[in-house]
């Protein structure tokens, strides 16, 4: 996780970015209903966390972070997509030459 060096299928995010990701990952998790029963204790920090932050920074500033995050989030998602349909669309006319080519057309 702490590994700047690019891999196959990774991002390159900046340095405030992986904060972001960090600061709100638990955030995430505790939305779900298994990692709620899971991990008990993390929900209650998470609470915890959560409190001393608008304590410290404000409710105003802590939900424009959310809103932040979610923007960055949704546009990484549409760039999937967008991979995702390029890609699709390579395997179908690598299957059209296959098809063709074992036709004997090609």
């Amino acid at each position: 996780m702490v590994e700047t060096a690019p891999t196959l299928g990774s991002i390159e995010t900046t340095l405030s970015q992986k904060k972001k990701f960090a600061r709100h990952s638990l955030e995430s998790n505790i939305k779900d209903e298994q990692f709620r029963k899971l991990f008990p204790e993390l929900v209650l920090k998470s609470e915890e966390i959560m409190m001393e932050r608008i304590k410290l920074l404000g409710e105003q500033r802590v939900l424009k972070e959310k809103e932040e995050f979610a923007v960055m989030n949704r546009s990484e998602k549409k760039e999937d997509e967008v991979m995702q349909g390029v890609l699709a669309v390579l395997a179908g006319f690598v299957a059209l030459l296959s098809v063709l080519f074992a036709m004997r057309i090609l």
